[in-house]
């Protein structure tokens, strides 16, 4: 099984108190969910991977097939946001790393004569489309996208970790 390091970036960190959690369940249940592999490239599964490599746990895997490494990655997009708990301005973190994905999509469907201009996904070209699919307005994306483009890192921290809000957040990057 082989980590592509992109790949596992795409995914959120689980705090500490997340990832004890996870491992304690596993020693003592076993690994309940499969990872999923693309060939032999790990694309769900990162933490479970390496909690039952380290305890010597067996797990099992399920192949899926994508047609590029975009489709993939379109996959975890919408595994991530389907699966954990998340905050907005998490979800907003996951959205914005796949905007490249989600316009190189976008792209080749109209390239290929195959978009639709009613459809609403892939939706990377405005804030709104991009809000919608972090579950939030496309204002509230904007400023998140601000924090995280220009906050200090004490700020964006806050935000991610729900001790100030999107828009107070966003208040206060405007005055640095």
């Amino acid at each position: 099984m082989t980590i592509d390091t992109e790949f596992e970036s795409l995914i959120p960190l689980l705090s500490q108190d997340e990832y004890s959690r996870l491992e304690q369940s596993i020693i003592s249940e076993g690994c309940r969910d499969a990872l999923i592999c693309w060939g032999e490239i790990l694309i769900d599964g990162h933490n479970r991977y390496r909690i039952c490599e380290k305890h010597n746990l067996p797990f099992k895997t399920v192949k899926k097939d994508f047609a590029s490494k975009n489709e993939a990655k379109l996959w975890i997009l919408q595994n991530q946001l389907a699966r954990r708990n998340l905050t907005d301005f998490q979800r907003i973190e996951i959205v914005r790393k796949f905007e490249d994905a989600i316009k190189e999509q976008a792209k080749s469907r109209m390239l290929a004569g195959r978009a639709d201009p009613k459809e609403k996904f892939p939706q990377g070209q405005s804030r709104d489309e991009l809000g919608a699919m972090a579950q939030v307005s496309g204002k509230t994306y904007e400023h998140a996208a601000e924090i995280l483009d220009k906050a200090p890192a004490p700020i964006t921290d806050a935000v991610r970790n729900n001790e100030l809000s999107i828009n107070s957040g966003y208040e206060v990057t405007k005055l640095t």
